[in-house]
């Protein structure tokens, strides 16, 4: 995921990845999330928005097979969690750590927008390692499933590329020209490899699965998992919310022209911030 405080106050802009774009039905406060559809793990996500303005990105931190261990809680309910939770993505992340020995390893982003206050606020927490949450200073951020202390070359390469997008639209006002170029980064196939953090990182699987890996988008080849969705936020000064979503039309056949399926929604989020004065 990456986040760009450039244009605050004026604008914020996320991309990352997701799986199917749902919401709970009669959901109060109508989360638009990409929902696991994984036997066992049905409802958990790594992407989850609301109205209010609050965004969650989980990443699994990929760790050698040694490490692995099986009687630690699934992580896929984090995100979802904060939303329900009522409080900023910051204190949420400081109660999480009271409890985070208890997943295997994950890096889970939170951004609170205020549009009312002009005020964006994004941190996150990973539990790999003995620091607290951190709170993300105005720039451009991306995250993988590496140590955001130790990322790999791919994550540094999406940096450089969205930056570039960045520089090439100083404003809003080309939205769709916008959103194509970042889900063209999204969708950059080239390999990144090799990666001795990837390598460390992965230790015990096959060379194969670890060099697809690399990849920003990660072909869903037979026997290895891929990047089947990509979703893009983008929120104004005013609080609308664009929600673009692009996911493999099924079957997927990689073997020829990948079909895009596009969902969009657009709605504007329901600040309750006021502005106290302490004079």
């Amino acid at each position: 995921m990456s986040l760009d405080d450039k244009f605050l106050p004026s604008d914020v802009k996320i991309f990352t990845g997701g799986s199917k774009l749902g919401g709970e039905a009669g959901c109060t406060f109508c989360v638009f999330e990409g929902m696991d559809f994984e036997e066992g793990k049905q409802g958990g996500t790594w992407l989850a928005m609301n109205t209010s303005g609050q965004v969650a990105t989980l990443l699994n931190l990929m760790r050698p097979i040694s490490d692995m261990d099986g009687t630690k809680k699934d992580r896929g309910f984090l995100a979802v969690k904060f939303l329900e939770s009522g409080i900023d993505g910051v204190n949420y992340l400081q109660r999480l750590q009271t409890e985070a020995d208890m997943y295997q390893s994950f890096l889970l982003v939170t951004i609170d927008v205020k549009p009312m206050m002009g005020d964006v606020t994004a941190a996150y927490y990973t539990n790999d390692g003995d620091e607290g949450p951190v709170i993300l200073k105005k720039g451009v951020h991306v995250f993988g499933n590496s140590s955001p202390s130790q990322p790999w070359k791919k994550v540094n390469a999406a940096k450089q590329m969205f930056e570039k997008v960045i520089s090439r639209q100083p404003n809003s006002t080309q939205k769709e020209e916008l959103l194509a170029d970042i889900f063209q980064v999204l969708r950059n196939d080239t390999l990144h490899y090799p990666d001795e953090q990837l390598d460390r990182d992965t230790e015990g699987r096959p060379e194969e699965y670890v060099k697809q890996l690399s990849a920003i988008c990660i072909k869903p080849e037979q026997g290895i998992y891929g990047s089947r969705t990509h979703t893009v936020i983008l929120i104004d000064s005013h609080g609308h919310v664009d929600y673009v979503e692009k996911t493999m039309k099924e079957p997927i056949d990689v073997t020829s022209d990948i079909s895009w399926v596009s969902t969009r929604m657009q709605f504007t989020i329901q600040d309750s911030s006021r502005i106290v004065s302490h004079l």
